[in-house]
């Protein structure tokens, strides 16, 4: 049974003392740690909430003190490995009394993107006609943002219209991508990337095969409808928004069980991808070490409707 024994822990760094601490990766750590969030295909949208209980209030204190704002969320068995699921910025930090012996601290924690660098306010103007792979990096390059990754079909792509604004980087990216409904953009940094924009039409994406083994059947069969296809797996890969899952069709939950479920959803097959495949849209975290909580919910949408997408300059 110890081969199932869960990791979870987090890894704090001040960039502005030089200072790292980790909490709940080591066998001696007594902490109660919980954690629940978001990713999302945004650049903006990103959001996690750690809570760590029975730490001493000398050290609660000290955590504060260092002004923390990074943090690696770090998650899955013993058996298998852990991975980082998530790496962000520490947006706040507070401290919650429960009791009179009781310290809890909140870490709220967005990306990067956002908790670093959207704290300077870019001026810009970029023409129409330039391309915007070179428009996103200049963006990228005036933020500071590290080692961005760029989808090199950008090149191809010409900006339709001047943008003149005064704006974050974060939002100013998701301005331009939103001029398109298959431009994606990650924001989460757990593979060392600032922040990653796509154009999941044109670009293969990382295709992750699931089987009933991965997919928690107690909180039921994955489901669908016209708002795409939920399920529930273990933490035993760091799943990214942009992601491509494999599932069989036959473990899919169609069914219909009242007469307003059929009049609003007449034909729920209809929303099935023919061969299996659902593009990553949203990942929702909840996890403890010592609680009965420990899954992802993923939010997917069929693949093949991005083959129905048709767009100016697209063959």
């Amino acid at each position: 049974m110890r081969a199932w024994d869960r990791v979870l822990g987090v890894i704090l760094t001040s960039t502005s003392k030089k200072l790292q601490v980790s909490y709940g990766l080591n066998d001696t750590d007594n902490l109660e740690i919980s954690i629940s969030g978001n990713k999302y295909l945004s650049a903006l949208k990103d959001n996690f909430s750690v809570t760590i209980t029975n730490l001493t209030y000398n050290e609660v204190v000290r955590l504060i003190a260092a002004e923390m704002n990074e943090i690696q969320i770090v998650c899955g068995y013993k058996h298998g490995g852990s991975r980082c699921i998530f790496k962000g910025g520490c947006l706040a930090i507070s401290n919650q009394k429960q009791d009179a012996s009781t310290n809890s601290i909140i870490f709220i924690c967005p990306s990067k993107l956002v908790s670093i660098y959207n704290k300077q306010r870019l001026n810009l103007t970029l023409n129409s006609g330039i391309n915007m792979y070179s428009a996103l990096s200049i963006i990228c390059k005036q933020a500071g943002i590290n080692n961005p990754k760029i989808s090199k079909e950008f090149k191809s792509r010409l900006l339709t219209q001047a943008i003149t604004t005064s704006s974050s980087a974060g939002n100013i990216i998701e301005q331009i991508c939103n001029q398109n409904t298959t431009y994606v953009v990650n924001a989460d940094a757990s593979y060392d990337s600032g922040v990653s924009v796509w154009d999941a039409y044109r670009e293969d994406t990382r295709v992750i095969p699931l089987s009933p083994k991965n997919i928690i059947v107690a909180n039921g069969y994955p489901t669908l409808s016209s708002s795409g296809l939920t399920l529930y797996v273990l933490p035993v890969f760091n799943f990214m928004p942009g992601d491509v899952i494999q599932i069989d069709n036959a473990y899919i939950d169609i069914s219909q069980s009242s007469k307003d479920e059929v009049l609003s959803e007449p034909n729920k097959a209809i929303y099935l991808d023919p061969k299996g495949e659902y593009m990553i849209h949203e990942i929702a975290y909840t996890l403890t070490n010592r609680g009965s909580q420990f899954s992802l919910r993923l939010l997917c949408k069929r693949r093949s409707l991005l083959k129905g997408v048709t767009n100016n300059g697209r063959n």
